[in-house]
């Protein structure tokens, strides 16, 4: 029993830090290809996956060791401010987890504090919040099995760094190219056929480097706690939905997003319910409902800091990606 924990713990180690089922595609049909996720699927340098770092009562873990959580704190971010001070272009992704004896209404939450305190611990330690992407996983990925003594250890933050390619030898997105270079680009979108994932994206639409269509949001408003449409917004739905119409090989994920007042459970009902208001708008302008798919984020990935009115408002928003149908622009 002791030999299983140790291994399941080392296989989590492994995966715990990195994006998983939060960010991956979402029962997408066989012939769709899509734009795949910056950390799962991204041109990186080097990533570095840290020794996670284990919380008790709100606070990273002290032993009396040279090995203690604080010490490992310490390390991780002389290694990142290192980086910085190589110039290097990184980003740092801080992920929280918890333990399966939590009750669920408090597991999510607590793994945002964790992940949150690791944050500001960074943040007193001059290292730049620009650079940092937070994730609550719950109780989702556990270090350790119930039956274990140290099923504790999954209260825990799990930090990567992931170095970006220099932008001399990265991949990037080609400007679009003159009517010769669309000999090899059917679509013109910059990305060359041999490459190019979506062959149809359509000329005004900006592209990543596997020629698929980038997520965007859609300027739609929507007061505090509601999920009605602002009115002055509807003409952007008539928009989209026009562009839908021109172009059918795509299908439309429709993802929710709230600001950070009322609980986290409570926006991701308003974020789906938002969500859901404007699949309903784009179906009452002729968009056939089984191009259009939604999902929530409740208040995560906000644009902009929650901390004036203009800023929550901007995060009270609805995000669209785009996904290509290749059997269908055949």
């Amino acid at each position: 029993m002791k030999y299983f924990a140790l291994l399941l713990f080392f296989v989590y180690s492994l995966l715990a830090g990195t994006y998983d089922d939060a960010y991956e595609l979402d029962n997408k049909k066989d012939n769709q290809k899509t734009t795949l996720d910056t950390f799962m699927y991204g041109d990186f340098k080097e990533i570095i996956r840290f020794d996670m770092l284990r919380f008790d009562d709100g606070e990273l873990l002290e032993e009396k060791s040279t090995n203690s959580d604080i010490t490992k704190f310490k390390e991780i971010t002389n290694t990142i401010k290192e980086y910085i001070a190589n110039d290097e272009n990184i980003s740092v992704t801080i992920i929280g987890h918890t333990n399966e004896f939590i009750k669920s209404d408090n597991s999510l939450n607590l793994s945002k504090d964790y992940a949150k305190k690791v944050q500001s611990l960074f943040l007193d330690n001059n290292i730049s919040k620009n650079i940092t992407i937070l994730e609550y996983r719950a109780n989702k990925d556990l270090a350790f099995i119930d039956e274990t003594q140290d099923n504790k250890l999954s209260n825990r933050v799990m930090v990567t760094m992931y170095v970006f390619m220099p932008p001399e030898i990265s991949e990037a997105v080609i400007d679009t190219p003159n009517e010769e270079a669309c000999v090899n680009d059917m679509d013109c979108d910059g990305v060359f056929n041999n490459k190019d994932v979506c062959p149809t994206t359509p000329p005004t639409v900006e592209v990543d480097v596997l020629g698929c269509a980038l997520s965007k949001n859609l300027p739609i408003h929507f007061a505090s706690k509601e999920y009605i449409i602002d009115p002055y917004s509807y003409k952007h739905i008539k928009e989209f939905a026009l562009f839908l119409k021109e172009n059918p090989t795509y299908t439309i994920e429709i993802i929710g997003y709230t600001d950070n007042i009322g609980t986290i459970e409570d926006n991701m009902v308003l974020s789906r319910n938002r969500a859901i208001s404007t699949k309903e708008a784009l179906v009452s302008e002729g968009i056939d409902p089984s191009r259009l798919t939604t999902d929530a984020r409740s208040e995560f990935d906000p644009v902009k800091p929650n901390d004036t009115k203009e800023n929550r408002q901007a995060n009270r928003r609805i995000e669209v990606r785009l996904f290509c149908n290749i059997e269908e622009s055949k």
